[in-house]
């Protein structure tokens, strides 16, 4: 997070940070978020990569795709692997490495997550930070 504070990958893929500001990216929001989300997704009969209190998301793509660390083992967060999970869909893609790795592994195209898009990462891929959106002033008398 110290070398990449809010923001995007190729305008597209982020990842969540703790105690954010902006709640769609906050950690902590995406967690209880996520829960609720693969309860439902294993009613309706959807195999998980893991038990949904073993799954903690970690990013997400502008199209709702999302990254999961699968917390197994429990004591190695150092070693944890990546699901990544289509957007709407059951499908999911596996990466047997960390955030860090799968950051430059799908930015270099040494990998493909089939249901990213062909068009990502672009042939120069950049990160863009965040820019605070300032807030709107209440109108008195409305």
């Amino acid at each position: 997070m110290t070398h990449y504070p809010l923001g995007s990958f190729d305008s597209f893929l982020g990842l969540w940070q703790p105690m954010s500001a902006l709640p769609t990216a906050d950690l902590q929001n995406q967690i209880s978020r996520a829960l609720v989300n693969l309860s439902s997704m294993r009613r309706a009969g959807s195999d998980l990569p893991a038990a949904e209190e073993m799954l903690v998301p970690v990013g997400g793509s502008d199209n709702g795709d999302r990254i999961y660390w699968v917390r197994e083992p429990t004591a190695s967060p150092d070693t944890w692997p990546l699901a990544i999970n289509e957007p709407r869909g059951y499908r999911w893609h596996h990466y047997d490495g960390g955030i860090a790795a799968f950051l430059v592994d799908v930015l270099t195209r040494e990998i493909r997550v089939p249901f990213f898009p062909a068009s990502f990462p672009s042939s120069t891929p950049d990160f863009r930070k965040a820019k605070p959106r300032p807030r709107r002033q209440r109108m008195s008398g409305l």
